[in-house]
């Protein structure tokens, strides 16, 4: 009856270290939550950002088809207009290469986030076996 004491005591300890490291990769996935709900927002506001300057650029395309046709004359005209859509584009490429980066390190936090929640998963799978064993080690000792 002593060994069982004492079996069930290490099991105890065992189970409270598996809850502290479950608490503590639950903390680490809501820090990444956060961050991940943070990096979503940044991205959103990005590609709000990028829709405006998309739709300047089709325009400004259009037009400058337009004043090609209609008036050769106007050819500093176009040359500004030229230039215009030249610095919208490279902005938006710009923007575009930013969007693709947040887009990566989301991929990498839901990555780490999938990481996590498998250890969590394997924490709480220990932690079910490791009451398992308590509740046979008591069932034992009520049947001594």
């Amino acid at each position: 009856q002593i060994s069982t004491l004492s079996d069930l005591h290490s099991v105890q300890q065992e189970l409270a270290l598996v809850q502290q490291q479950l608490a503590e990769k639950t903390e680490q996935l809501r820090t990444l939550h956060l961050e991940l709900a943070g990096a979503q927002q940044q991205l959103s506001e990005q590609a709000e950002q990028t829709r405006p300057l998309n739709l300047a650029l089709e325009g400004a395309e259009e037009h400058a088809q337009e004043v090609r046709l209609k008036n050769v004359q106007r050819d500093d005209y176009h040359a500004q207009l030229t230039a215009d859509l030249k610095n919208a584009h490279l902005l938006l490429s710009s923007r575009v290469a930013l969007a693709s980066s947040r887009t990566n390190s989301l991929q990498d936090m839901l990555r780490e986030m999938l990481s996590l929640s498998e250890e969590i998963y394997q924490l709480c799978t220990d932690s079910l076996s490791t009451a398992q064993m308590l509740y046979s080690a008591s069932q034992t000792r009520a049947d001594a």
